[in-house]
């Protein structure tokens, strides 16, 4: 199976859905959201150039802006299609430019592994980490713990060491613990 069949189906396994092309009615491309993030997938022609990818990145970025949908959740996925190569250095020069939109070669499917939202070993260590939360005993500490990051916003960042341990010692002191 082709580079882009793979991604078209790893797209639609992780719970992606197609949309209307906001971008263009270029032949090759298809537009998919999840809501929170937008991925532009493409195949590789033999006509197609690193330049030309560039420039086709800055054009949909701005088609993105102009649709309202927000291109820094935005992924373009470059799909190896057939019998049209991509050489490391092309993969190299249109990963590594950092302009216009987050840019993923795909010649096989282990390359979907390198884009973290469609990494299946990345939903199974989320799912392991939901079974490790359900089995920990809610005892008056652990709820202390979870009030104190739900507080400090520790859902959607990641506290700092200096906050973690300034909740260790609070905790500890309403426990009546000593803490050094």
């Amino acid at each position: 199976m082709e580079a882009y069949n793979h991604a078209l189906h790893r797209l639609s396994d992780v719970g992606f859905e197609a949309v209307s092309n906001i971008t263009s009615d270029k032949m090759g491309i298809k537009c998919f959201s999840n809501s929170s993030k937008f991925v532009i997938l493409q195949r590789w022609e033999v006509t197609t150039t690193i330049q030309g990818v560039l420039a086709e990145a800055a054009f949909l970025r701005d088609s993105l802006l102009r649709n309202r949908v927000n291109a820094w959740n935005a992924y373009y996925l470059i799909c190896e299609a057939g019998n049209n190569p991509i050489s490391e250095e092309t993969v190299y020069s249109i990963e590594r430019e950092p302009t216009a939109l987050r840019k993923y070669v795909i010649r096989s499917a282990l390359d979907l592994q390198r884009v973290p939202f469609l990494d299946p070993t990345q939903s199974m260590k989320k799912e392991i980490s939901t079974e490790v939360l359900d089995s920990i005993e809610m005892t008056e500490t652990v709820t202390r713990l979870i009030e104190y990051i739900r507080k400090h916003d520790g859902e959607r960042r990641k506290l700092s060491q200096k906050e973690l341990e300034t909740a260790i010692i609070e905790i500890e002191k309403m426990d009546g613990g000593i803490v050094q």
